[in-house]
């Protein structure tokens, strides 16, 4: 659930006074907690990237972040939106992520990632890929996937 109040003392974390957002009256913690990866995912098309109407993109990862580029990249025209996800996401994200927005997904765990969406948006077409699993090899492929100067915005960071 979510707490109301969280103690943290200040020797453990430090922030800047402009880094915290008061939540307003009216808005509902639920509401609230999805800001975080709605603004990341409209950051990393709308001002990370040169992302420009009619181009195609590919979302690596299936999580909020994802599902939220997926929606940013419908809202700011993308053709093609392929959505790049794991087997356990076949029954309830991979539908999801069409419902949002999504012209077709890809199962990394069956399928060749790099070869599939580079059938799908053209062999030296794609230029956007917003990779947010955070795995390493998911950044092999986006790399692998894109044309001539093409461009991957990381926004899922691992640990690995």
């Amino acid at each position: 659930g979510f707490s109301k109040y969280c103690l943290v003392p200040g020797e453990i974390l430090k922030i800047h006074r402009h880094a915290l957002w008061e939540i307003p009256d009216g808005v509902d913690y639920e509401d609230a907690a999805v800001l975080d990866p709605i603004c990341n995912a409209y950051k990393s098309i709308a001002q990370q990237s040169k992302f420009l109407p009619g181009q195609d993109v590919v979302v690596i990862g299936t999580g909020p972040l994802g599902l939220f580029s997926v929606q940013m990249a419908r809202i700011m025209g993308a053709v093609n939106i392929v959505v790049v996800g794991l087997q356990e996401d076949v029954a309830v994200r991979f539908p999801v992520a069409k419902e949002l927005g999504a012209t077709a997904v890809v199962n990394g765990s069956t399928e060749d990632v790099v070869a599939r969406c580079q059938q799908i948006c053209g062999k030296d077409n794609l230029g956007l890929v917003i990779e947010c699993s955070g795995a390493n090899i998911a950044l092999k492929q986006a790399i692998e996937m894109l044309r001539p100067n093409g461009e991957v915005v990381r926004v899922g960071m691992g640990f690995k």
